[in-house]
């Protein structure tokens, strides 16, 4: 029988099922000893309550890490934090933070010890006493995960990825609709939006704008691993990058690969803000429609999991 680690001293006995899901538990003693004399199968159930409860306010760290991405926390804490410590407290960063009008230091400070907590930030805590009253002072400082939030971060940075994955407005509007979306078919984007998401951040330019500096993110994530590993465009002369976005992708595999001419292939409106990169002619079209021909190989990043068994996707062969 697998069990869950209480405090790195005792255990509970559980389920497979249920240690797969509680594997980042931990109970304190006195929860412990609220149930320890519990049958087995009543040390589960409340385990397995526990856990769903958890899973349904897992939301919340996502939420802390968008507010805290808006607010350009990490970067105020790059950019201001001062020697020896190099932290801050929630009331020093609100001085930074631009369109505070009525700056909340404590319910900054409570997302702040939430996403310590995640070891996004870590926390000082300082105990005076001021005018005969004990006072807890808070400072948070950056760590490697808090880092990479920074906008001009050395390798690229992560806070574009945050902003649209996390819960945008709009995410949240489509979410509304996922039951609808399994009971009467389709997709819950177009439910909430009438239309599909690409042909929504066509009208809507700070979307647009959004989702490819949120691809962009990606790219500087996964890109070095890729490269460092894959072997494959070696043989390659001419290739195309079938929804390139700004063609950032491309640049970075040519950069590795110079001998390659390169084809960032993509939709008007997204070709029409891509900068000019060594090697790499932009072409504008729609996969959905059309591929063009001439390039001996694609490129394909993420995009073949969207909706293409509903709208047939044809690519040239030779």
């Amino acid at each position: 029988m697998a069990s869950i680690t209480v405090n790195g001293t005792c255990s509970l006995p559980l389920s497979s099922s249920v240690v797969c899901h509680a594997e980042h538990i931990d109970l304190d003693e006195e929860v412990h000893e609220d149930i320890v004399d519990l049958k087995e199968e009543e040390q589960e159930d409340i385990i397995s309550k526990l856990v769903v409860m958890l899973l349904s306010i897992s939301w919340t760290p996502a939420a802390a890490l968008r507010t805290i991405v808006e607010l350009n926390i990490p970067k105020i804490l790059a950019t201001h934090a001062s020697a020896p410590t190099h932290s801050m407290t929630a009331e020093e960063l609100l001085e930074r933070a631009p369109g505070a009008s009525k700056p909340n230091a404590r319910n900054l400070e409570r997302m702040m010890r939430l996403l310590t907590c995640k070891n996004i930030f870590t926390e000082e805590v300082e105990n005076i006493t001021e005018g005969g009253l004990l006072k807890v002072i808070r400072r948070y400082a950056l760590t490697p995960l808090s880092r990479v939030l920074v906008p001009d971060h050395a390798t690229g940075t992560m806070a574009n990825f945050v902003k649209f994955t996390t819960m945008s407005p709009v995410f949240c509007k489509a979410m509304e609709h996922l039951s609808e979306s399994i009971l009467s078919g389709g997709s819950a984007f177009e439910s909430a939006f009438g239309t599909n998401a690409f042909d929504y951040m066509t009208t809507h330019p700070d979307q647009l704008h959004c989702f490819q500096a949120a691809m962009t993110d990606h790219t500087n994530q996964m890109l070095p691993i890729f490269l460092a590993k894959y072997q494959g465009f070696k043989g390659v002369k001419k290739l195309m990058d079938v929804g390139g976005g700004d063609g950032t992708t491309l640049s970075r595999i040519l950069a590795r690969h110079p001998h390659i001419q390169g084809v960032n292939f993509d939709l008007p409106e997204v070709v029409a803000r891509a900068p000019c990169h060594p090697g790499v002619e932009h072409m504008v079209g729609d996969m959905f429609q059309s591929i063009p021909f001439g390039c001996d190989a694609i490129f394909m990043k993420v995009i073949t999991t969207h909706a293409l068994d509903s709208v047939p996707l044809t690519l040239p062969l030779y």
